[in-house]
């Protein structure tokens, strides 16, 4: 005569195998059906929990036809607003966490293999969806549309309003006719040097007055830096342009006592 545990589990390898059939047949309600009522009678019968699991991803695949919902098979929460609020790597821990469940090596489900491929299809479309990348891009699509729709009303508030767009315009050529005078093209820029802070700087074409970019003091002629030139280097120079011998350079004396031509030194 049977136990009472094991009358529970029998009846719960039954409505097992039951469940599996009912998966082979394509009725995927009933094999869910099934397999929870074989879990209710024996929790720990071998190998039902992960065919429930696999029977969950199926069914969240089913829901939609045609077009899975992707957040249901993998078991998430779908965002209701932002793309952001889920992560890649909140898409590939869950995908991880349920591989282990449906895996065809630790899932002697008909249903095994089939979940887990939906399972890789899930994680691909969401990790493609929300690459880290997609939250910037759609800030700068948000930004370019508002763009666009500013620049529309613009376009349409000119066409309502002919006199004021003429006004406009009017003080927009009166404004460029006030700019000072530009650089002409290919014009070397005129570059200043200040002794004050010996620095230099570019001076711009319609300055008036010098002023030195850096101690912000005036800046007055000569503005180019003039060369260090030392003593030797200037007498040399003068020795040279006028074509003159070289002088010899003077032998220091000698301290002590020197006889030449026998007078003393």
């Amino acid at each position: 005569m049977a136990t009472p545990g094991r009358v529970e589990e029998l009846a719960a390898e039954n409505a097992y195998k039951l469940a599996e059939n009912r998966f082979l047949a394509d009725d995927i309600t009933g094999a869910l059906r099934a397999a929870r009522a074989a879990q209710r009678v024996f929790p720990a019968l071998p190998g039902v929990a992960n065919a429930l699991a696999a029977y969950d991803v199926h069914a969240a695949a089913a829901a939609n036809p045609g077009r899975p919902n992707w957040y249901a098979v993998l078991g998430i929460d779908q965002p209701s607003s932002a793309a952001a609020a889920v992560t890649r790597d909140a898409i590939k821990r869950q995908f991880r966490r349920r591989s282990l469940l449906v895996h065809p090596d630790k899932n002697r489900s008909a249903a095994a293999d089939g979940a887990f491929k939906l399972l890789r299809q899930a994680c691909d479309a969401l990790s493609d969806h929300h690459h880290p990348n997609a939250a910037a891009a759609s800030a700068a699509g948000t930004a370019a549309a508002a763009d666009t729709a500013a620049q529309t009303w613009w376009s349409e508030y000119w066409a309502r309003h002919p006199e004021m767009a003429a006004a406009a315009s009017r003080r927009r050529g009166a404004a460029a006719d006030e700019e000072g005078p530009a650089r002409r093209q290919g014009e070397a820029p005129m570059v200043i040097y200040c002794k004050r802070c010996d620095r230099e700087f570019v001076r711009e074409p319609d300055e008036f007055g010098v002023t030195c970019r850096w101690c912000r003091r005036p800046v007055r002629p000569p503005w180019v830096k003039e060369a260090i030139v030392s003593d030797d280097e200037s007498a040399a120079a003068a020795t040279a342009e006028a074509g003159d011998v070289p002088v010899p350079r003077a032998v220091p004396a000698v301290r002590g006592a020197v006889r030449v031509d026998g007078v003393r030194r």
